[in-house]
């Protein structure tokens, strides 16, 4: 690598370390729950979630369709 290219992609990082550090804080605060859940509750978050997937793979394979023209 040219040394302009090393200096460039280091400004690159430093600006990026500077501008999401707040956000690394908050996600490092927060990376665990606090909330106790019960079983069913968590199952519940669990199935919503599996059918959340379900529906956004179905709009992937609607538009893929849809774009294939058929």
């Amino acid at each position: 690598m040219t040394r302009r290219f090393r200096i460039f992609v280091y400004q690159i990082e430093k600006i990026l370390k500077t501008r999401f550090s707040k956000i690394i804080e908050i996600n490092k605060k927060y990376s665990h729950p606090r909330l106790v859940v019960n079983k069913s509750t968590a199952f519940a978050l669990l199935m919503l979630r599996i059918y959340l997937l379900f529906l956004v793979g179905l709009l992937i394979f609607k538009f893929i369709l849809t774009a294939r023209g058929k």
